[in-house]
């Protein structure tokens, strides 16, 4: 069975295969950008739901919920094709973050000074990096995460801020959203990944996946 999927103002056709091989790609990227904010939170982060064929009508789907005050880091992606990749947390992780790379307790208690800051930054530079590496890895495509943008507003009010540019004038466009969190506090934050069509095509066109090796992940997916 071949399922489709519109991309902007393309639509692309995917093979079961190849949606199973986008899946899995994506996968591999969020769990290891996860992987790298863990080793800065100090703790473990899971990703707790995946949702790799995300379509969206409305800003409305994303923003229903959206009323808690978090902090946004937004990166584009540069070299080979372009894309977007927006993380979407309360200030839990950051506090860890933070408390954790300058070995004091944890615990944001006003606005984010300039040191704290640049430790968001580096959370969205390692995010996006260990991301990208695992695309790269697999398709031999130059893909580079842009320095971050960190906001600091209700969760609607940064995806909508974010958001609006990329849907202006698109009906529907292809995304991926990972909800990511911890066991401790039941924190729990969120990924997106917005390629362009150009970029869906590239990583399938590139992706160098032996059988052995996809055969043998399918049930990771």
């Amino acid at each position: 069975m071949t399922q489709q999927y519109t991309l902007a103002t393309d639509t692309i056709t995917l093979t079961d295969r190849n949606l199973d091989i986008w899946k899995w790609l994506v996968s591999r990227g969020i769990a290891n950008s996860i992987s790298g904010l863990s080793r800065m939170a100090g703790h473990e982060l899971n990703v707790i739901e995946l949702d790799a064929n995300y379509t969206i009508d409305s800003i409305v789907e994303l923003t229903e919920y959206c009323d808690e005050a978090v902090i946004g880091i937004y990166l584009t992606i540069t070299g080979d094709a372009t894309g977007h990749v927006m993380i979407v947390h309360n200030t839990e992780l950051v506090s860890d973050v933070t408390g954790h790379q300058m070995h004091i307790s944890p615990g944001l208690e006003n606005e984010p000074g300039e040191l704290d800051l640049s430790y968001i930054e580096e959370m969205g530079n390692t995010a996006g990096a260990f991301f990208l590496n695992v695309l790269s890895d697999f398709t031999n495509l130059h893909l580079l995460p842009s320095p971050p943008r960190v906001m600091i507003n209700t969760s609607g009010t940064i995806i909508e801020k974010v958001f609006d540019p990329i849907f202006y004038e698109r009906n529907t466009i292809f995304t991926v959203k990972a909800e990511f969190g911890d066991n401790r506090q039941q924190s729990k934050g969120t990924l997106f990944f917005i390629p362009t069509p150009e970029l869906v095509r590239m990583i399938l066109e590139n992706a160098k996946i032996t059988r052995d090796v996809f055969v043998s992940v399918q049930e990771k997916i």
